[in-house]
């Protein structure tokens, strides 16, 4: 036994054209068969009733198709069409299907005046195809079927109409022609040629820009959520107006909005709430400006925020269907019952409406029905069929019996039992002795049957046992639970500081359950660590972790996790890499004053401190011209300090480089600096350690001690 189900319908809104059969579709399932039968506009109707036309519709199915003996014969046939199934449990209903019958199109006879006009003057040739029931497509064409060239001067409006900012001589042609493009019937209609007579002038006025369309200052529009807004401004005016758009409210929606038509148009993709407000558009040249404003209100159709779904039910239970919807403006919520609004119904009926939800008290199985919930505002409508069917069912657990649950000490365990039935069975869970559970608070039950133990103890190791009962039966199974012990840690890792270079030794010791399998493992800053068979780097054994050759990369939370199949725990420690610093990643020359001071100011970056603070900087200098490759030291500085001024010696190539030094040392110095070439001068200082000595009688060896050239230090304290 099956409520009857739609399974295929027609679209809400259906075009038929003179060439075209009638075809309404109406598709659905069900058990005991389902039997169909239509309304037109809110009127019974039997396709087969109806004389001067072939009808055939398929067995079994409420789908049929309309054949005429003429071209308008669908006219009769417009309206707003329902398709009802039904059998025994009820009735399923079709949303509304508006079947609209539209004829071929013809332009209306008329007799078009030449449009006379002065070069330079603006001029809107008009279009007004016939209306549609759909989309059409305008072109604007000369006689030769060739398209007329549009641009920031000449554009077609959403309205098909062809605009002109300002005429020029060579728009003087008498084939201006409007065709017509309806995809529906395929066809192309065109209107009778517009014939543009621009007259010729030796002086063209200047004007500032006035707007074509729309005529007004302002307009307000209403924009349906989801779908695309389109704006149009089209302005008249020499030289030729550009347009720009604008929103007070903030920035457009780059990610949403296209400027199309040479700017003209603005569209704007999938409108929501926050697009609400307004809009302006704003014609230019040089004379002056014109502007329109847009006051965008963006509704929206009817949509589901909770859908109403079909449900089984026990005699006795009471039925619910909720039906919440939104939109703007609100949506009106009403209900059928099995195709027949509710206020038709006798006013004995065990229902009622609250807060949009269909409540049914005390349901029966003669209760089986379909409901429907319709929504419906100015831009559309919303329609759901769920069925409420009332059954007998005796209570059946679906989860299977004697089932064994393992959970540590500690933890909250789960005794799953998913039970069936209507009416809807009750659940209980009792110990060994056929005592209910929940005395103990530690004991909480959930909504689809499961227990809960949270703050397990070693002796609620026990049998329990889920009874499901209804007015029919009931049952029982039963849940084992074994409690085992929560792993620990007993001895975790410890945090640590190492140098560079040396190893680290992790140590971590654990108790389990005897009768669970153990593991150990390690994890650095949340990976997994494994030995690696092309590398020493990392040693796992017996629950140590050994790791050789210290970088500064290893430094990082090291974790000891111990584990069961049903618990784990971790214990975490530091280790902190330390060693002389960094090298000066940057080295930067300044204020250099070689004619009258012969100074030069030395700026670096901080060194990286490798976890132990830098005591000072070593600048050193080198000659590269007397003595390359060999680096004096000109001092040390403060490690706090980033810059010094140096003093430098005359006739010197100098380079410069800075090292850091902590408490490991010295680490590797910057990149050298660029080469300073100083002018050459006279010797500022005399030689020291002048010694004259003869070696014969005959004579005297002078010696002196030379100095090295370089340079001195100025000191500031200037960071």
């Amino acid at each position: 036994m099956e409520p009857p189900v739609i399974t295929e319908q027609s679209p809400r809104r259906l075009v038929v054209f003179p060439t075209d059969d009638i075809s309404l579709k109406c598709e659905a399932s069900g058990k005991p068969e389902v039997q169909f039968r239509w309304t037109r506009d809110g009127v019974h109707f039997k396709p087969k009733e109806e004389l001067g036309v072939t009808v055939y519709q398929s067995p079994h199915s409420g789908s049929f198709t309309i054949t005429g003996n003429n071209s308008n014969f669908a006219q009769r046939f417009q309206g707003i069409y329902r398709c009802f199934a039904s059998n025994k449990l009820g009735t399923a209903m079709s949303h509304e299907i508006r079947l609209m019958a539209e004829g071929a199109p013809k332009w209306p006879k008329e007799t078009v005046k030449p449009v006379e006009v002065e070069e330079g003057e603006s001029v809107v040739l008009p279009c007004h195809p016939p209306p549609s029931a759909e989309p059409l497509r305008i072109y604007w064409m000369n006689s030769k079927i060739l398209h007329i060239k549009q641009d920031e001067r000449v554009t077609m409006g959403q309205n098909g109409n062809l605009y002109f900012a300002n005429v020029l001589t060579s728009d003087n042609h008498s084939d201006y022609i409007c065709h017509a493009h309806f995809p529906g019937t395929r066809t192309i209609i065109q209107k009778e040629p517009i014939d543009l007579r621009v007259k010729a002038t030796n002086s063209m006025i200047d004007r500032k820009p006035r707007l074509l369309f729309p005529t007004n200052s302002s307009s307000h529009l209403v924009a349906l959520q989801g779908q695309p807004l389109v704006l149009e401004c089209i302005a008249e005016g020499f030289p030729t107006p550009t347009i720009k758009w604008l929103r007070p409210s903030g920035p457009m929606p780059a990610d949403r909005v296209t400027y199309q038509n040479h700017n003209k148009t603005l569209q704007l993709l999938k409108v929501g709430e926050e697009d609400d407000g307004e809009y302006r558009c704003l014609a230019e040249n040089s004379l002056g400006s014109a502007r329109h404003a847009y006051y965008v209100t963006v509704e929206a159709a009817p949509y589901w925020l909770h859908k109403p779904q079909n449900h089984l039910y026990g005699p006795g239970e009471t039925a619910r269907l909720d039906c919440q919807v939104q939109g703007r403006p609100q949506p009106e919520v009403t209900w059928r019952i099995n195709g027949i609004p509710v206020e038709e119904l006798a006013k004995d009926q065990k229902y009622r409406i609250q807060r949009g939800a269909l409540i049914l008290s005390n349901v029966q199985p003669s209760d089986t029905m379909v409901t429907q919930c319709e929504a419906r505002n100015r831009h559309g409508l919303l329609l759901a069929n769920a069925y409420i069917h009332v059954v007998q069912l005796p209570a059946k657990i679906l989860t299977a019996d004697n089932q064994t649950y393992m959970a540590v000490q500690g933890s909250t365990a789960y005794l799953l039992c998913k039970a069936f039935g209507a009416p809807v069975p009750s659940v209980q869970w009792l110990d060994e002795d056929g005592t209910t559970v929940l005395q103990d608070e530690r004991f909480f039950p959930y909504a689809n049957g499961t227990l809960g133990i949270r703050d397990l103890q070693a002796n609620d190791t026990g049998r329990y046992f889920c009874l499901a009962a209804n007015d029919q039966n009931n049952v029982t199974i039963v849940a084992n639970l074994k409690v085992k012990d929560a792993t620990q840690i007993t001895q975790g890792p410890r945090s640590t500081i190492e140098k560079k270079g040396s190893r680290v030794t992790f140590t971590c010791q654990a108790s389990f359950d005897p009768s669970l399998q153990p593991s150990i493992t390690w994890r650095g800053d949340g990976r997994d660590l494994q030995e690696l068979g092309d590398s020493d780097k990392y040693f796992i054994e017996d629950g140590r972790l050994v790791i050789h050759s210290l970088d500064y990369s290893d430094q990082g939370n090291y974790s000891c996790v111990a584990s069961t199949e049903l618990d784990v725990v971790e214990s975490r420690a530091q280790l902190l890499v330390v060693g002389s610093p960094g090298p000066v990643p940057r080295l930067v020359l300044s204020d250099l004053d070689l004619l009258t001071q012969s100074q030069v100011r030395v700026s670096w970056s901080p060194a990286e401190d490798h976890n132990a603070p830098i005591e000072k900087y070593d600048i050193e200098f080198e000659d590269k011209e007397m003595a390359p490759e060999k680096w004096y030291s000109l001092g040390k500085v403060p490690g706090n300090q980033t810059s010094t001024t140096l003093k430098l010696s005359p006739y010197v190539h100098y380079t410069f480089r800075v090292t850091a030094i902590n408490k490991y040392g010295p680490g590797e110095p910057s990149p050298v600096s660029e080469t300073v070439v100083t002018p050459e001068a006279a010797p500022e200082k005399n030689p020291v350690d002048v010694k004259g000595e003869g070696n014969e009688t005959t004579n005297m060896v002078i010696t002196w001690k030379v100095r090295v050239p370089g340079l001195s230090c100025l000191w500031d304290m200037r960071p």
